[in-house]
């Protein structure tokens, strides 16, 4: 009889035959030292968010660059999003949304639910299924306009984590309609903002990494073809470390497409000796397969280089007057 696999503290499968190299261990010890530490000063922050965010901004945003605390995830998701607060003037819950008629979305939602975070112990479980079905059904319930398209479970799933099905509702609603994300546009018809964000990628890999950006040239690669599963989940779609995706979605849910570039980028260049001289074909599987890549197992170390690499504020605005888009609005 097999051995059951072992799994982490969140539910995810876990790779028993990875070992940290040195500088990741390094790293890891250091985050352990400094954690009692972010909770005093993530304690401080929430209990008095306003003001934080409108006269800090800049220091929330470094503190969720260097990870939110576990145990102020949920609040700190929570706030980021407004999602109580929406909850709170909601004309319906979950449990009302979901007595009224079907729609037809919910077969795409129900093909999607058994295929969502498969890699998981966590959402093996037919409870957890059901509180991401029902988010998924009340939501094409609030918005038949955009109903459900394939991609949005990924997202709606890691709100499940940390927070109920109501307040994983509004989170969720938050992330692809309000101001901070804007993440709705990378599934309404034509998908403008993945269009957008895929010209802005490619002025800033010209811009940081231009023999990668020539190779890609070369080799007839249209940025397309790899970013779908990229920028759309806000990279969800991979089965990396708990940790990992968990890092990811916290600085996404604060700076949206920004960060979805950086990271987008900090790939490229981790990887940068193999894509200015593989094939078409390698260069997308490869790319396909990041959570197979040994440079993104020592996800700590990555994380650095992504600081190391991060878009501030005047480039990124750059970036949208170079496209031809709007100014955003970052804070």
């Amino acid at each position: 009889m097999d051995s059951p696999r072992p799994v982490d503290r969140f539910g995810w499968y876990t790779d028993g035959d990875y070992v940290m190299s040195p500088k990741e261990k390094q790293l890891a010890e250091a985050e352990a030292k400094k954690e009692h530490i972010r909770e005093q000063k993530w304690a401080e922050m929430t209990s008095n968010w306003e003001y934080w965010i409108t006269h800090k901004r800049d220091k929330v945003a470094r503190r969720i660059r260097k990870g939110i605390p576990d145990s102020f995830r949920a609040k700190a998701w929570d706030l980021l999003t407004n999602a109580e607060a929406s909850l709170n003037a909601a004309p319906e819950n979950i449990e009302q949304l979901m007595q009224k008629p079907e729609l037809p979305t919910y077969k795409s939602i129900e093909a999607d639910v058994q295929r969502t975070f498969t890699h998981t112990a966590y959402f093996s479980n037919p409870e957890m299924q059901q509180s991401l079905r029902k988010v998924l059904c009340s939501f094409a319930q609030i918005n038949p306009e955009l109903g459900y398209v394939f991609g949005m479970s990924n997202l709606a799933a890691t709100f499940l984590m940390y927070l109920d099905e109501n307040t994983t509702l509004w989170a969720f609603y938050n992330v692809l309609t309000g101001f901070r994300t804007l993440h709705k546009d990378y599934f309404t018809t034509g998908t403008p903002r993945w269009k957008l964000a895929n010209q802005m990628l490619d002025i800033v890999l010209k811009d940081k990494l231009p023999k990668i950006h020539k190779h890609f040239q070369d080799i007839n690669l249209d940025l397309k073809q790899i970013t779908a599963k990229w920028f759309i989940p806000a990279f969800l779609s991979y089965e990396w470390p708990s940790e990992f995706m968990l890092r990811i979605f916290d600085i996404f849910l604060f700076y949206g497409t920004r960060a979805l570039l950086v990271f987008a980028i900090s790939i490229f260049w981790v990887h940068r000796d193999e894509l200015i001289t593989d094939s078409l074909a390698d260069v997308i599987t490869l790319m396909d397969n990041l959570d197979s890549s040994s440079k993104l197992k020592d996800w700590r170390v990555f994380l650095k280089n992504f600081d190391d690499l991060w878009i501030n504020k005047k480039y990124y605005l750059s970036l949208l007057k170079q496209c031809g888009a709007p100014p955003e609005r970052l804070e």
